[in-house]
C-alpha cells in the first residue's frame, strides 16, 4: 500500500526512504498487530501439584510493549550520496528524546527506536535499511463480538465471528515434562520424581478481514479478548473443551493486503489449565447421554468443508440422516 512514513516531523520520503516489503508479506512494516506479552508474575507454581495457579484477576493482568519493524529502501545517484543521506536521516531522527509518533498507511504508533539500523549498501545508488522501533505503550481499544453460542470457538464465539481459520492447535496431544527436582546426590546421579508442568498450547490460524479496517478490528477484537480478566475456553473439532490463559501474547505475521481482502498468520502460545474431554456429546437435561439404536454416544461433528454447519455423526463419524436421507445439523434439532 503507498502512503507517507513519518517519524514525528521528519517525513523518511525526504531522504531518499522507499517502502520494501518484509519476507513473506507485500507490506513494509510488521508487529503492529501483535498482542505484547505481560509483564509480572503471570502464574504461581505450586511444586507438589501439577500445572500451575493462573494470575487472571483484572488487576493482576498487566502488559509490555511490542516491536515494530519498518523495511525499506534507500535510493541515491551514488555510494558517497547514500552516505551523506544516511547522515543526514540519523542526525534527523536522533533529535528526538521523547516517544516520537510514527505515521504510516497503517495506523499511528508512539515510538523510540529500540536497536541499530540496519543499512546494506547494494549498488549502483542502493540501500537496503530496517528501523526496528520499540511501542511501550500499546492502546488496547477492542470490541470483543458478542457471544453466538458456538459449537467451535473461544468463550462460545464462533472462530469464523472472530476472523479465524484454525490451522493447528499444537502440543494438546503432549505430556507435560516434569517439573524440575530438589535433590542433593554424591558419586552416583541423583533424581527426584516430581510433579508435571503446564501443557503449552500453540493456536495458528489464518485470520482474516473483508478490508484494512476490518483486519485491524478483527486484531484488536483478539487483543481485547485474550487480555480479559479470567480463564479462556476453546472447543475444536474432534478435540477436548480446553480452559487456558495467554501470557505470552501473539504474533500476526506474513500479512498480505489486497484490494478485497486482508489477511495474516496469527500464532498465540498459551498455557492450558483444564480440559473437559466430553464436551460435545450430547445429553439429556439431567446430563445422562443420548444413544443412537446401536448404543452408541452422539456428538457434534463439523466438516473441513464449511464449519457454519454443525452436523451429528455417530461414533464412527458417520453422518446421522433423516428418514428422507438428509443430513442432521445441530441447530435443526
Amino acid at each position: 500500500m503507498a502512503g507517507s512514513y513519518i517519524l514525528g516531523t521528519t517525513d523518511l520520503s525526504n531522504y531518499g526512504i522507499i517502502p520494501a516489503q518484509d519476507s513473506n508479506t507485500n507490506i513494509a512494516i510488521s508487529g503492529c498487530w501483535d498482542m505484547p506479552q505481560r509483564i509480572g508474575k503471570t502464574h504461581h507454581d505450586w511444586g507438589d501439584e501439577d500445572g500451575v495457579q493462573p494470575y487472571v484477576r483484572a488487576d493482576e493482568i498487566r502488559l509490555g510493549g511490542r516491536d515494530i519493524v519498518f523495511n525499506c529502501l534507500m535510493q541515491a545517484d551514488y555510494e558517497n550520496e547514500v552516505l551523506r543521506k544516511l547522515n543526514n536521516l540519523y542526525n534527523a531522527i536522533s533529535n528526538y528524546v521523547s516517544l516520537a509518533p510514527f505515521d504510516t498507511p497503517y495506523g499511528s504508533f508512539s515510538v523510540y527506536l529500540k536497536e541499530e539500523v540496519q543499512a546494506d549498501y547494494i549498488h549502483q545508488g542502493w540501500a537496503k535499511l530496517r528501523f526496528q522501533f520499540r511501542e511501550p505503550i500499546v492502546s488496547n481499544t477492542g470490541v470483543i463480538p458478542t457471544t453466538d453460542n458456538a459449537n467451535f470457538g473461544i468463550d462460545g464465539i464462533s472462530f469464523q465471528q472472530l476472523g479465524l481459520n484454525i490451522l493447528e492447535v499444537d502440543g494438546r496431544h503432549n505430556l507435560p515434562s516434569s517439573k524440575t527436582g530438589q535433590f542433593t546426590a554424591y558419586q552416583t546421579e541423583g533424581y527426584q520424581v516430581t510433579k508435571k508442568n503446564y501443557r503449552e498450547l500453540t493456536l495458528k490460524a489464518i485470520v482474516s478481514g473483508s478490508s484494512l479496517s476490518d483486519f485491524e478490528n478483527k486484531c484488536k477484537a483478539l487483543f481485547k479478548l485474550f487480555s480479559k480478566e479470567g480463564i479462556r475456553e476453546i472447543t475444536y473439532r474432534h478435540d477436548a473443551l480446553r480452559q487456558f490463559f495467554c501470557k505470552d501474547g501473539f504474533q500476526i505475521t506474513q500479512v498480505k493486503v489486497l484490494d478485497n481482502e486482508v489477511w495474516g498468520v496469527f500464532t498465540m502460545r498459551c498455557v492450558q489449565v483444564g480440559q473437559t474431554l466430553d464436551w460435545d456429546f450430547l445429553t439429556t437435561n439431567s446430563g445422562e447421554p443420548i444413544l443412537t439404536a446401536s448404543g452408541a454416544s452422539i456428538y457434534v461433528d463439523n466438516p473441513l468443508s464449511n464449519r457454519d454447519y454443525n452436523y451429528l455423526t455417530d461414533h464412527n463419524s458417520n453422518f446421522l440422516t433423516t428418514s428422507n436421507n438428509m443430513k442432521i445439523r445441530a441447530n435443526d434439532l
